[in-house]
C-alpha cells in the first residue's frame, strides 16, 4: 500500500532553472508492507500530469503533452513510458517507510494536477491549490 503523505513547493536550487520561471513540487510517499511474514520492496515509477497538459517527470521540465485530456491513461499502460524513480526499498514484514520525496520542475504558475503512480503499486493522487512561492 502506498499513500502521499506530504506535498512541498519550493523555488528550484538552480538558479537558471527558477529564473526561466519553474519552481519545485516535492511529493512524500510512505510505503507499508501488508504482508505480515514476507519483506518486499516496491518496483513503481511516476509522473505528474499538470492542468497544462504537460506530464512531468521529474528533473527534466515538459517531456511530453496528452493533449489536455481531463483523465490521466491508467497507470499500467504507462509502465512503458520512463517515468521518475518511485519506489522503495525492502520494507520488512508488517511494516511502513517513507521514501526521500519525488521532485518536479513545474511551471511557477502550474496550480493543479495528478501524481500518478504505476508499477508494483499504481495510484492517483489529486493535487490542487499548489502555492506558488514569493519572487525573490
Amino acid at each position: 500500500m502506498v499513500t502521499l503523505s506530504g506535498v512541498e513547493v519550493s523555488d528550484p536550487e538552480d538558479y537558471q532553472v527558477r529564473a526561466r520561471g519553474w519552481k519545485e513540487v516535492a511529493f512524500t510517499l510512505r510505503y507499508r508492507n501488508a504482508d505480515p511474514d514476507q519483506p518486499h520492496s516496491f518496483m513503481a515509477a511516476a509522473w505528474f500530469f499538470g492542468q497544462d497538459g504537460v506530464v512531468y517527470s521529474g528533473d527534466v521540465p515538459a517531456i511530453g503533452d496528452f493533449g489536455r485530456a481531463l483523465s490521466v491513461p491508467d497507470p499500467a499502460v504507462m509502465i512503458t513510458w520512463d517515468g521518475r524513480s518511485a519506489g522503495s526499498d525492502q520494507i520488512g514484514a508488517g511494516q511502513e517507510r517513507a521514501r526521500p520525496p519525488l521532485r518536479f520542475l513545474v511551471p511557477r504558475d502550474l496550480t493543479d494536477g495528478v501524481l500518478v503512480l504505476g508499477g508494483d503499486v499504481e495510484g492517483f493522487y489529486n493535487v490542487v491549490g499548489l502555492r506558488t512561492p514569493p519572487q525573490q
